[in-house]
């Protein structure tokens, strides 16, 4: 690997954990970056220049320099200079990062732990803060990303070992070196003390809109983007056990995407049948890992039944045969029927549906069955012919013909695929 794609894949792997990742730029460090402008906000003539050259005349080549800060936030420095600069020197300068000797980065703030409430009253100690800064502390420690110490240091060190060709040294940097913080008195502004506080509390439910107008229109992978941002921002504790606090965000969470999914024109049944297949999982999840995990798939797979099943934009009469087919897949379904149904002639509602839907009734009908076949070859020991005849298919051929068109596997193979990931 090249060292601008190392450095690439650096970038992308820490920001897609909501970790920061500054470079230097000719005119110096922003500073601000560092700390989300948390100290500017405690400490209003905090000199964030000076900060900045700290930083980067503590950044060494060949070294990776961890610094744990009076915030108890912990960041690790390092500089390419030499060869290793030189190949990236023409990548860096089209972004206007490095000067003419090299280029110092700073990666973090992280923690190893999570902050308590008497974390936070011991670091108000420490900086000799006063309780009207409790607030914004506890929003601004709530969005630093939380990670395993051995797997940062490894993962960075592994980094650093692909960029300059040999394994880094590493350094601890000394804190008290770090430009000093004279407490004053903290200034009103827009929303009084708890500035920080409200704008974190701002952002977070802007992604969090963010995540559900993107499940209202079925993308997905914007719904995921916008979940990946939203988890930055950790929320406080409701229960004092972490799983039952976890799953009670799983549960809210729940909530929030099945009215998505209802705002995106899904109709109600389906929206239920997946409501409460996640609330089933979420009081059976064990871990939270495994929380984490089902939430990422709840935020996808409500996406995908908007796309799949939304009824936005429809006129009333496909509206009405889409759910009608819905609800009677499981027998067969004729034009006829559905035109008599609906008081329309057979030719017209089948125009009116394909120019609607992209599909006509049959391919539509298709979906729904497979669909519903996938289900049950998951949750079921139901034979493959079982399985055609509740899912409306004529015979077990046709229900493997159609299947294989759609996934692009039989239905045997798809029961194996899902055997072996469980």
């Amino acid at each position: 690997m090249d060292s601008i794609s190392t450095i690439e894949n650096l970038e992308a792997l820490l920001k897609a954990n909501g970790i920061g990742f500054t470079a230097q730029n000719p005119s110096g460090l922003d500073a601000r970056a560092l700390d989300y402008g948390i100290r500017g906000l405690l400490f209003p003539s905090f000199d964030y220049k000076r900060m900045g050259s700290w930083f980067l005349s503590s950044a060494r080549p060949g070294t990776l320099s961890l610094l744990e800060d009076s915030f108890h936030l912990t960041y690790n420095l390092f500089r390419l200079e030499g060869k290793a600069y030189e190949e990236m020197r023409p990548w860096l300068e089209e972004r206007g990062k490095g000067d003419s000797q090299g280029c110092s980065f700073v990666l973090g703030p992280v923690l190893f732990l999570p902050f308590a409430k008497d974390d936070v009253t011991a670091v108000m100690k420490e900086l000799h803060l006063g309780e009207d800064a409790r607030k914004d502390l506890s929003e601004f420690y709530n969005r630093i990303p939380v990670v395993p110490y051995d797997f940062w240091n490894n993962t960075l060190s592994c980094f650093l070992s692909l960029l300059s060709g040999h394994s880094p040294d590493s350094l601890s940097l000394d804190r008290e070196s770090l430009p000093v913080m004279e407490n004053e008195e903290r200034k009103e502004e827009e929303y009084g003390h708890d500035r920080f506080a409200y704008k974190t509390i701002e952002e977070r439910y802007s992604w969090e809109n963010s995540i559900l107008e993107a499940v209202k229109r079925g993308d997905k992978e914007e719904a995921l983007r916008s979940y990946s941002l939203f988890r930055k921002y950790r929320l406080s504790p409701r229960s004092a056990d972490p799983l039952r606090n976890r799953k009670n965000m799983a549960v809210i969470l729940n909530t929030l995407l099945r009215k998505a999914a209802e705002e995106g024109g899904v109709h109600p049944y389906h929206i239920d049948e997946v409501s409460h297949k996640f609330a089933l999982q979420i009081e059976a999840s064990l871990s939270l890992e495994h929380i984490d995990r089902l939430s990422r798939t709840m935020v996808a797979e409500y996406s995908a039944l908007v796309r799949e099943c939304s009824r936005e934009g429809f006129s009333e009469i496909v509206r009405k045969t889409a759910t009608y087919i819905d609800f009677n897949y499981s027998r067969p379904i004729t034009l006829e029927e559905l035109g008599n149904l609906f008081s329309v002639s057979p030719g017209h509602l089948s125009r009116i549906f394909s120019k609607e839907t992209g599909m006509g009734i049959t391919e539509y009908a298709n979906r729904r069955r497979v669909q519903a076949s996938m289900q049950l070859l998951d949750s079921s020991a139901l034979t493959v012919s079982d399985i055609a005849a509740r899912c409306g298919f004529s015979s077990p051929d046709y229900l493997t013909r159609v299947f294989k068109s759609q996934t692009g596997m039989t239905p045997t193979e798809y029961r194996r695929k899902l055997l072996r990931k469980k």
